[in-house]
């Protein structure tokens, strides 16, 4: 068990402690964390979403893929990363 003092009073405490046991200060910081675990599962499926159109668009610019199909891709992709969205922003 790592041990600490406390800001407060001084004396030992434990690292995982709440609060000081002595004096009652708040030990642990209650906020939000910098980077929450939804904004960063949004931030890899926009990038992975953003990826997926410029292939796309790379596929249907070099005339690999019909423009029937790329439109169809698209609203699939679409409608993918809105539901995605979604379900990582729902609380």
């Amino acid at each position: 068990m790592a041990l600490m003092q406390c800001p407060e009073c001084g004396k030992t405490v434990s690292c995982y402690a709440d609060t000081c046991p002595h004096c009652g200060y708040p030990l642990k910081v209650t906020g939000r964390p910098l980077f929450s675990m939804p904004g960063i599962a949004f931030f890899f499926l926009a990038v992975i979403v953003i990826g997926a159109c410029c292939l796309l668009l790379w596929l249907y610019l070099h005339d690999s893929i019909s423009f029937g199909l790329f439109s169809f891709l698209w609203i699939i992709l679409f409608a993918v990363f809105l539901m995605c969205s979604l379900i990582v922003n729902a609380k």
